[in-house]
């Protein structure tokens, strides 16, 4: 099993390369339809689960920008069938509200507010 990178103060204490965090963060920054995004999973926690192999993924979670009210997640679809984003970066998709309960209860860190 690969290891994780360790915690990165530069990054958010997260398991993150400061490459990693800042292609993340750029490409976040360059997509007019995200509004928040978080970083979860293993690279948040710091720990990864037995079963995984390979190269660890990051999973980023983004919000994006309703065109109008319920469109969220096709503006998500959109975005994924499109988006360029940086290797290794596992793209989901999260409400608003359950991004800000993972955030409070400890299970995210919000990378970036753009907008």
């Amino acid at each position: 099993m690969t290891r994780l990178p360790a915690r990165n103060p530069a990054a958010l204490n997260l398991c993150v390369t400061n490459a990693e965090f800042n292609a993340i963060k750029a490409w976040v920054e360059s997509e007019p339809a995200i509004r928040r995004a978080w970083i979860f999973g293993s690279r948040y926690r710091g720990v990864r689960r037995e079963p995984d192999v390979g190269e660890p993924d990051i999973d980023l979670a983004v919000e994006i920008l309703a065109e109008k009210e319920g469109s969220e997640y096709l503006g998500f679809m959109r975005l994924a069938s499109r988006a360029k984003h940086p290797p290794g970066v596992h793209l989901h998709y999260f409400l608003s509200s359950y991004a800000d309960h993972a955030i409070a209860t400890g299970d995210a860190t919000l990378v970036i507010e753009v907008r």
